[in-house]
């Protein structure tokens, strides 16, 4: 009786914190939320091609803009150390197109948190390397773009007097592969540590393609470390 009673006060106190969390989220939204339009040729002209290519081949031309992109990622292998073993981790990322903005939520046995809209630079690099899980974003004023060549592109992101860099690879098809930069402020034992997210496993949903693997990678100078693997992602656009 008693683990029954155990059982059902954890069930509770999971779902009051995934409640919290989406009432936080939407009311986030509502304050940035954009002006409802769609995807066009014209709009999408002054970005490199691959960018381009990217939006036509994943669907997005004439489809609405999206204000929030939910990803969630359960039993996600989790990893702060090469030191530790990996850990699964339920988690759900919520991204916002008006403001370069997070909201995260992960929990397993023995993490319990949620961490919301921080804008700091290593927040603002993630950000960048999520923007292709909220197309919108990629056309908003604080990311720019520059041509590297037809499978490469540089994007910069700058936001309230911080800003960041990392450069996008894509597939001959044209769907994004990986995102790299060397830019991230974290430190490890060995300086600063590069990180690459990688992006697999496109498949259309409700009319555009979209990744269900994600790999974040920390490349540090005694080896990489696969901080996060996402197996089976869902992306929910709002």
């Amino acid at each position: 009786m008693i683990w029954f009673l155990c059982l059902i006060s954890g069930v509770i106190i999971f779902c009051l914190a995934i409640m919290k969390y989406f009432q936080n989220a939407k009311k986030i939204m509502g304050k940035w939320h954009l002006e409802t339009n769609t995807f066009t040729v014209d709009e999408i002209s002054q970005l490199p091609t691959p960018v381009q290519k990217y939006l036509q081949v994943c669907g997005y031309i004439g489809k609405t803009k999206m204000s929030r992109s939910t990803i969630y990622m359960p039993s996600s292998s989790y990893q702060t150390s090469k030191d530790k073993p990996a850990i699964k981790v339920d988690y759900i990322v919520s991204l916002f197109a008006g403001r370069p903005t997070r909201s995260i939520y992960k929990k397993n046995e023995n993490i319990k948190e949620e961490i919301l809209t921080q804008i700091d630079k290593g927040q603002l690099l993630s950000y960048l390397s999520e923007c292709f899980l909220i197309p919108s974003s990629i056309l908003e004023g604080y990311i720019t773009w520059a041509p590297v060549d037809e499978t490469n592109v540089k994007a910069s992101i700058h936001y309230n007097g911080k800003s960041g860099n990392g450069f996008f690879s894509f597939t001959n098809d044209g769907f994004v592969k990986s995102f790299y930069t060397n830019d991230n402020p974290i430190i490890g034992a060995d300086g600063n540590v590069d990180k690459t997210l990688i992006y697999e496993g496109f498949v259309e949903k409700d009319g555009v393609y979209v990744p269900t693997h994600l790999k974040a990678i920390w490349h540090e100078k005694g080896g990489h470390l696969a901080s996060l693997d996402a197996h089976n992602i869902i992306i929910k656009f709002d």
